[in-house]
């Protein structure tokens, strides 16, 4: 309130403010305080029953996330004494596991880079860890296999790492998925498919084709391949995979490696007892398999002098890198890509002849997202004369998986669209004139897709070994 008070003529008449009394400023700043703090108070112990419990569940999810490499899945231990093979009850989950349903914040954004869910398959990223988080809270009702997650929405995961990448609170979601298909695998025994041939192909003859282990270096015939021997020490031992060993097309991209290193000077060999490594039968969930046949590999590898391993194959480069030390077979271990960029800068090799094209290179998930391997095989592309590099709009650690990962190039998932058909089709839309990858399993998928959309004759699909090699004087 205030009071007006008179002036001379002519003036404006001046109000007079009365300030309030200390003690009612007083009183109403101690009952804002109290009633923010009621609030606080409020909030904070609500907090555990309510959507917003993952402002403490995420930053302790994130501060006790996997310090190792991504590519590495954990190990079943004493796998002929475990009690329990994978997981189909809830406490059957590691306390970290449990934690990461906890800290999901449900924002979606692991669904929106899931190419299997862009593919119409069952599979929602998103879905299965709020499924399990609602379970572990008692809100939907088990078991978790059958009723609460169904077995086509665990085959439907291509193991490409594009929700883990895509996480804020660091889930460790394909980790999760192979736990769940461990127990349909070694416990029910309900692979999908033709997975089953395929794994018991490897078992019984090495490799996933079911093809004589005898015909395993038919590829290098007339090539004068150095084999390994155990009284010679060679710089790279070469582990070619079964992909190049025994499908046709990806033989080539054997024989350009040959090349390239023959070219350089480099010593290498490969062994003749190589054999398939499993990583699909982990991946399926087939544990046993995988670790029999990687105890096998790493004591035949321990036969022979060397200082590092090369390989070409994503798949092989992941497991024998980051899990083969998990059965004490530690090696240094590089991509063809990264030896390739190596004798380039060196100076040992020298692409000269030009190969006039547009080129987009396809990033493989194992090799990128997994491995952090991106400009390597860009830089050797790159440095074949007349090559023009185009970037797909998903790449480098945001790119699109091919659809051969997680066992999918050996089994049949129900889907709207194919995976690999959704890259080419991006592939055609940047009007370039190849695609260049540096994953056998890529090229097979990409160049199945082409051939679906009719573009046989005007997109070809290359490995960066094969570019190098056919530039070469």
């Amino acid at each position: 309130m205030g009071a007006v008070v008179a002036g001379g003529l002519g003036a404006r008449p001046r109000v007079r403010r009365t300030r309030p009394r200390p003690g009612a400023l007083r009183g109403l700043h101690v009952a804002t305080w109290v009633f923010h703090a009621a609030i606080a108070l409020v909030f904070i112990a609500i907090i555990p029953y309510s959507y917003f419990v993952h402002l403490i569940t995420t930053p302790l999810n994130i501060f006790f996330a996997k310090l190792g490499p991504r590519g590495a899945i954990r190990e079943i231990k004493n796998i002929e004494e475990a009690e329990s093979l994978g997981v189909s009850k809830l406490e059957e989950f590691s306390w970290k596991r449990r934690l990461d349903f906890d800290a999901c914040v449900e924002c979606g954004r692991c669904q929106a880079a899931c190419p299997a869910y862009m593919s119409g398959t069952a599979l929602s990223p998103k879905q299965i860890i709020v499924k399990l988080k609602r379970h572990m809270h008692g809100e939907l009702p088990g078991p978790i296999h059958g009723e609460l997650i169904k077995a086509d929405e665990l085959w439907a995961c291509t193991t490409c790492m594009a929700c883990v990448q895509e996480c804020p609170a660091f889930i460790d979601i394909v980790d999760t998925i192979v736990d769940l298909r461990r127990y349909l695998t070694l416990s029910e025994g309900t692979l999908p498919s033709t997975a089953p041939q395929s794994l018991q192909n490897i078992q019984r003859a090495g490799n996933p084709w079911g093809l004589p282990a005898g015909e395993r270096l038919a590829w290098a015939q007339g090539l004068d391949v150095p084999l390994m021997e155990a009284d010679r020490e060679v710089e790279y031992l070469y582990w070619v995979g079964c992909s190049a060993s025994y499908d046709r097309r990806n033989q080539a991209i054997a024989r350009a490696v040959v090349k390239i290193l023959k070219a350089a000077g480099v010593s290498f060999g490969v062994m003749s007892e190589e054999r398939c490594h499993a990583e699909v039968g982990r991946r399926l969930g087939e544990e046993y398999l995988y670790q029999t046949v990687a105890q096998e590999n790493v004591e035949t590898i321990k036969r022979y002098r060397f200082r590092k391993v090369i390989t070409h194959c994503p798949h092989c480069f992941n497991t024998i890198k980051n899990e083969f030390p998990q059965f004490g077979g530690t090696y240094e271990v590089l991509h063809h890509s990264q030896v390739i960029e190596t004798l380039i800068a060196e100076g040992r090799i020298k692409p000269t002849k030009p190969l006039d094209a547009s080129i987009a290179f396809h990033d493989s998930c194992y090799l990128g997202r997994y491995n952090g391997i991106m400009d390597a095989p860009r830089n050797v592309a790159k440095s074949v004369p007349g090559l023009r590099l185009v970037e797909l709009p998903r790449t480098r650690e945001r790119g699109l998986c091919c659809g051969g990962g997680g066992g999918h190039m050996w089994m049949e998932v129900k889907a709207q669209k194919r995976v690999n058909l959704i890259r080419v089709e991006e592939v055609l839309e940047a009007k370039v004139d190849m695609v260049a990858t540096g994953c056998p399993f890529c090229l097979a998928m990409i160049d199945l897709g082409r051939k679906v959309k009719g573009a046989e004759e005007t997109l070809a699909v290359k490995d960066v070994s094969e570019l190098v090699a056919e530039s070469l004087p």
